[in-house]
Formats: C-alpha cells, structure tokens, sequence
C-alpha cells in the first residue's frame, strides 16, 4: 500500500491551530499533519471582512507554502466548512475530507444563534474571553470575533456551500457527529451525506463543541480507518445503508 499523503488539519471559527491539540496531541509522531492558523486567527493579521472562500485560498496558499500538494483534508466545526468548499472548488488538492461537527446549513434561526455565540461582550463576560486573549494574541479578538460574527451574518443570504457545490465533492467524504451537539445536529449531518454523492457518517454518543468534549479517541480511531482506504470505506457504509433500506422495504423497491 502506498504512503498516505498529508493531512491538513483546518480549526474552528474563533480558534487556532493550538487549540486543535486535543485531537492532534493523539496522532502518532510519524504522522504527516499540517495544522494551520486559519485567516485573521491565532494572531495573524486581520482583514477587515472574512469569507470562506478567502480563507480556503489562505490554508491552500499556506499548503503551498509548505510543499503540500494533494492531501487528506480534515475540518473541526467551521474549519469542515472549509475543507469541504476546497473539495468543490479545488478537487485536485483534495485526496480525502473527514469532518467532525461540520455544520454546512446556515437559515436565519442557526446564524442567529451562531452570531450570539460570537458576540464579544458575551465571551468577554465567560472564562473563554481570556483563552481568546491568550490564543490570538497580539491580535485583539474582539476584533477577530466581529468580523467572524459579520461573516456568519451573511451566510443565510449567501450560503458559502450550496446543494449544487456539494454535489461537485466526488472524493470520499466521512461525516463525524455527536448525537448531543448543541450546534450540529446528527439529522443535520446525515442530511449532509445524502447531498454529498459519495459520503458516509460516523456519530458518536455526547457532544463535540467544545472540541475537548468530543470522544477524540474514538474519532482518530475512525479517522485512521477511513485514511487507510476512503473510498473502500465509504463504498461498503454506503452498501450497508442500501441493504439495510432494501431489508426494511420488505424486498420491496
């Protein structure tokens, strides 16, 4: 079998690369992962407004930068986003995407709710407005969750991924969830792998947001099978589903 190529690992909205280390800190040290800041976070310099497809350029550029061609891709939260507009739009640099707690569709009741998540008075009021001070130093992230805030505004107007760029996501896809996360839902995710034309899901007892709540053990279990062969993997999840819909039809079509 041949050498797995890279594995991109893409963070959350608000984050960094540092607090992915939960699940990176578990990988074995040959592993070949490349974690990067996203756009305007983890004290990198911010523009004035953020888009997805801003930020999918940056962490391509920053592959690039890096020597990393065509790679695993894996996404926590908003970083699932991204990685998933990268396969759409650039699916020769895309082998593979796992995501874990991806949430892809945004109407005016989910960006109200993440918009009060990211409001910086209230995060400024919580102990994470300090991790925040801390994780995107010398940045002022108050700054950074306004223009994040201001970007999810927009996306039930303009969603970022559509059921049509979706569909142009040929690779193989794992969907990881929790059956309790109080931002994706597990009908969310499975709605997700229906859209997505070669996809499957992986869910898990508990919740995902934070990341340290996640059963991370569990999640780079699943993620280490499905890199192992992702399209194998997906093939027969796939070929389960369909007999078990044909047992539960009564042989029926």
């Amino acid at each position: 079998m041949s050498a797995q190529p890279a594995l991109v690992v893409l963070h959350g909205a608000n984050s960094s690369a540092r607090e992915m280390a939960p699940l990176t800190d578990r990988f074995p040290p040959q592993a070949q992962l490349f974690v990067p800041d996203l756009l305007g976070h983890g004290g990198r310099g911010l523009a004035p407004e953020l888009s997805v497809a801003a930020i999918a350029a940056d962490a391509l550029r920053q592959c690039d930068e890096h020597g990393l061609g065509r790679a695993d891709w894996f996404g926590y939260s908003f970083g699932g986003l991204v990685a998933l507009w990268v396969a759409a739009h650039h699916p020769e640099r895309v082998r593979s995407v796992a995501t874990l707690a991806a949430k892809i569709a945004y109407d005016e009741r989910a960006v109200s709710h993440v918009t009060h998540l990211l409001d910086s008075e209230r995060l400024a009021a919580i102990p994470r407005g300090t991790q925040l001070a801390s994780t995107h130093a010398p940045q002022d992230w108050r700054a950074l969750a306004q223009v994040n805030r201001a970007m999810f505004a927009r996306f039930a107007s303009e969603p970022p991924l559509d059921a049509t760029a979706l569909r142009q996501v040929h690779q193989p896809v794992l969907l990881m969830a929790s059956l309790e996360d109080p931002l994706v839902t597990a009908a969310e995710t499975r709605a997700l792998a229906h859209v997505l034309p070669n996809a499957m899901t992986g869910l898990f007892p508990g919740s995902c947001h934070p990341l340290p709540q996640a059963p991370l053990d569990t999640v780079l279990r699943t993620l280490a099978r499905f890199r192992a062969d992702p399209d194998g993997m997906v093939r027969a999840a796939r070929s389960a589903l369909l007999s078990y819909w044909w047992a539960d039809q009564g042989g029926r079509a």
